[in-house]
């Protein structure tokens, strides 16, 4: 072939290149693309086995959501069962405990033990309903119509639980009222004497202002906040007009339920403290001057005893000296004699410790009393303020506060609780209680050994 001939290829090759070049674009597709099917298997396997975890997790955190459900659930009941039988316990205490004597048992009754059976009576009936509520209560299924007029009334007063949270709202005024009666007794004792313990219609006035704000203010709020939605479920605590009627209902049960409880106990008891501060410093000043003038009447009376034995034994001695001069003693005067046996007497005195004079019957039953309406009083702060500024923070609106979290479920119980700390508060602090119980339980045993 010579230098520089072009030489032009056939119609064969040309047809031969092509080909291959087709089959190898061909095969280079095919590569692609079954390259990315793989890729896409790999991402669906990645997403379904994503989905499969939180699947398992979302699966985990609802079974363990339940069984803390069905625990706080089983602990509610127990609280209410506990709370019907111990205060029911003391309101037999109070009514068929003591002596009997003439007239029934209701006019045996002081006024404060009268309100605390009230008090008692109220706290059991709210034991008995959070046990049928617990029981009971809404499982968040569907299974209601909001046109029908049954299943309104059903969501608003029972699955609402509108009785349980007015009874505890009853019981948080009885508690004022058991405060309001103390208050009077120590304030105004006359009065109290004269008037209010003579006369039913004060105590029963001051329970039935309770009863009526307590339960009044409840029974308007919940059941119309609560309704039964299109879909069949019935809602609570989120049906409002607008925005603003939200928050000013969140701030008035804070206000009705907590703060103005709050705020009357602290003025009650920073007025008794200062009026008992104020009575016990004279009493105590005068107890000291009685003393005092006891001692001095017992010194003068002693000294003039020990004068007239001076006395006579110096006239004793002086004529023993004129019969006989040999044997005269040199006898200290009458004056320096009474001086010194009155600094022994006093020395005596000072040394014997003072003691205190028993508390009369009267004085340790208001004591009593006013002890126990104070741990009554810090039991209901204790227990009442987690739920309540909770719930405030909640109708405000506050970011991460709900009403189906476990903190939530915490500040429930804590207020169950209050129902179980009132009676024993009562059993173990509150004399007259203590006192009806061992003649209940004496009248019980005498009835058993008579029986066999």
């Amino acid at each position: 072939m010579a230098r520089g001939k072009r030489v032009r290829a056939s119609p064969r090759s040309l047809s031969a290149r092509s080909l291959y070049s087709t089959v190898s674009s061909f095969e280079r597709a095919s590569e692609t693309n079954l390259i990315c099917h793989l890729v896409a298997d790999m991402k669906s396997c990645s997403n379904l086995t994503s989905n499969l975890t939180s699947q398992n997790a979302t699966n985990d955190i609802t079974a363990i959501a339940l069984r803390a459900s069905q625990n706080f659930k089983i602990i509610n009941t127990l609280v209410g069962i506990f709370g019907f039988l111990l205060n029911g316990f003391v309101v037999i205490a109070l009514l068929f405990g003591g002596k009997k004597n003439k007239g029934s048992a209701s006019n045996q009754l002081s006024s404060s033990n009268f309100h605390v059976c009230c008090q008692s009576a109220v706290d059991s009936f709210v034991g008995l309903v959070l046990f049928f509520t617990t029981i009971f209560e809404d499982d968040g299924q569907p299974r209601y119509s909001s046109a029908n007029f049954g299943h309104q009334i059903l969501c608003r007063f029972w699955l609402s639980k509108c009785f349980l949270w007015a009874g505890f709202s009853c019981s948080t005024y009885c508690v004022l009222s058991l405060n309001f009666e103390r208050y009077v007794a120590i304030v105004h004792p006359i009065f109290h004497r004269t008037k209010f313990s003579r006369n039913r219609i004060y105590s029963i006035l001051s329970l039935s202002v309770a009863f009526l704000i307590g339960g009044g203010f409840m029974f308007c709020y919940i059941p119309a906040a609560a309704t039964v939605l299109p879909d069949g479920r019935c809602t609570t605590y989120s049906v409002f007009p607008s925005e603003f009627a939200r928050q000013f209902m969140g701030f008035m049960t804070f206000f009705v339920e907590f703060f103005t409880p709050l705020i009357v106990i602290i003025v009650f008891y920073t007025r008794m403290v200062l009026v008992l501060h104020r009575r016990v410093a004279p009493k105590h000043d005068a107890d000291e001057k009685e003393a005092d003038d006891e001692q001095v009447i017992d010194n003068k009376e002693t000294n003039a005893e020990k004068t007239t034995n001076m006395k006579s034994n110096h006239d004793e001695q002086i004529s023993n000296n004129n019969e006989s001069r040999s044997k005269i003693a040199i006898i200290s005067s009458p004056n320096q004699l009474m001086d010194q046996t009155k600094q022994k007497h006093n020395s005596e005195i000072n040394k014997k410790p003072k003691k205190d004079k028993p508390k009369s019957s009267m004085e340790r039953a208001r004591d009593s009393v006013f002890k126990t309406s104070a741990l009554i009083s810090l039991s209901f702060v204790v227990c009442w303020s987690w739920n309540q500024i909770y719930y405030f923070m909640f109708q405000l609106g506050v970011p991460g506060c709900n009403l189906t979290g476990p903190f939530y479920d915490f500040t429930v119980f804590m207020i169950f609780v209050n129902c179980i700390a009132y009676p024993i508060i009562f059993l173990v602090k509150y004399e007259p209680v203590q006192k009806n119980v061992k003649h209940l339980l004496s009248e019980i045993k005498q009835k058993l050994l008579k029986s066999k």
